[in-house]
C-alpha cells in the first residue's frame, strides 16, 4: 500500500473520531457538559488573573464553551480536508470538507442535542462550527496554494 493511501487512511480514521468525539460531548448533560468546561474556565481564568485581567465568569464560560465549538470543528476540518486532498489530489475538493462540517454541526445541534436532557439546539453554534471550520480549511487552501507556487518557481 502507498505512503499516500496510509496517510488518506490516516485522516479517515481521525474525522470519523472526531466526528465521534463532537457527538459523545453533544451527548453528556448540560450538567455535565457545563462542568467539563467549567475545569477550561477555571483555568483560563487563573491564567489570566496573572496578567491582571479578570472577566466576568458568564461572559468568560460564554467564550470557552464557544471556544470549545471552534476548535472542534477546526480539527474535523484539518481531518476531513486532508483526508479528500490526499485521497483525489484536487486542489479544490476539500471545499465538500466543509458540506461534512456543516452537515455534522446541524446533526449535533438538531439531532443531538434536542434530544439530550439539559441541552438545546442553537443556530448560533451551528455557524460558530462552520466558523470553525472555514477558518481551517482557508489556512489548507493557503499552504496548497503556496506549496504550489513555490513548486512552480523551483521547477
Amino acid at each position: 500500500m502507498s505512503k499516500k493511501k496510509v496517510t488518506s487512511y490516516i485522516f479517515l480514521t481521525l474525522a470519523i473520531g472526531m466526528t465521534v468525539f463532537i457527538f459523545a460531548n453533544s451527548m453528556k448533560t448540560g450538567e455535565e457538559s457545563g462542568a467539563q468546561s467549567g475545569v477550561f474556565v477555571n483555568l483560563a481564568n487563573k491564567l489570566l488573573g496573572l496578567f491582571g485581567i479578570e472577566p466576568s465568569l458568564e461572559s468568560l464560560t460564554f467564550f470557552i464553551r464557544k471556544l470549545g465549538h471552534f476548535g472542534e470543528y477546526f480539527i474535523l476540518s484539518v481531518f476531513t480536508a486532508t483526508f479528500i486532498l490526499k485521497s483525489f489530489a484536487n486542489k479544490y475538493l476539500p471545499a465538500f470538507g466543509l458540506c461534512y462540517c456543516f452537515a455534522v454541526a446541524l446533526c449535533d445541534e438538531f439531532i443531538v442535542q434536542m434530544n439530550t436532557a439539559g441541552r438545546g439546539p442553537s443556530f448560533r453554534d451551528v455557524l460558530i462550527d462552520t466558523a470553525g471550520a472555514v477558518t481551517a480549511l482557508g489556512i489548507i487552501f493557503l499552504v496548497v496554494y503556496l506549496k504550489r507556487k513555490k513548486a512552480k518557481s523551483n521547477g
